[in-house]
C-alpha cells in the first residue's frame, strides 16, 4: 500500500461524491482537523483514504483489540454495511464545512447531540429501505 502523506494540522478537502447526503450535499470544502483515533467519537464524521480515494463518512462503532483501535464507518446515504477503517487509513476529524462561503462549525456539544441522533435514524432509514426493495422492487 502506498505510503498516505500527512496531514497538517487543519486542512481543506473538497466533498465530492453523495454518501453523506442530506448532512453533505457534495461539492462542499470539509475542514479536517489532524486528531488521534482515540479521540474520535461514535458519531463524529472522518476522512480516510481508501485505495486512492478520500473518502468522508460518519464512525459509527470503535473498539479496542490490544493496542490499536479498530473503527468502522458508513456514509449516511448508503444503505450497506458500516466498513473497516484501519488506523493507517485515518486522517482526521471533520470539524467544519465551508457552506456558501461561511464556515459551519460541525464540532460544539449541540453537533455531537446532532450526530447522535442521526446514528439512531440510520438503522431506522436502511431497514425502510430493504423493506422497500423487497416488497416492490421487481427481480
Amino acid at each position: 500500500m502506498e505510503q498516505v502523506q500527512a496531514i497538517s494540522e487543519i486542512s481543506f478537502f473538497q466533498d465530492n461524491g453523495w454518501s453523506m447526503w442530506p448532512f453533505l450535499r457534495g461539492r462542499e470544502k470539509l475542514i479536517v482537523k489532524k486528531i488521534s483515533i482515540s479521540d474520535l467519537r461514535v458519531g463524529d464524521l472522518m476522512l480516510y483514504k481508501a485505495d486512492k480515494n478520500l473518502i468522508c463518512h460518519r464512525l459509527v462503532k470503535k473498539t479496542q483489540d490490544k493496542n490499536r483501535y479498530i473503527i468502522y464507518a458508513r456514509g449516511d446515504a448508503s444503505l450497506g454495511l458500516p466498513e473497516l477503517v484501519r488506523e493507517e487509513m485515518f486522517l482526521g476529524k471533520v470539524v467544519g464545512v465551508v457552506k456558501n462561503n461561511k464556515i459551519i462549525y460541525r464540532d460544539g456539544p449541540r453537533q455531537r447531540f446532532i450526530n447522535r441522533i442521526i446514528l439512531v435514524i440510520l438503522p431506522l432509514v436502511n431497514l425502510m429501505g430493504r423493506a422497500y426493495a423487497f416488497l416492490f422492487v421487481r427481480r
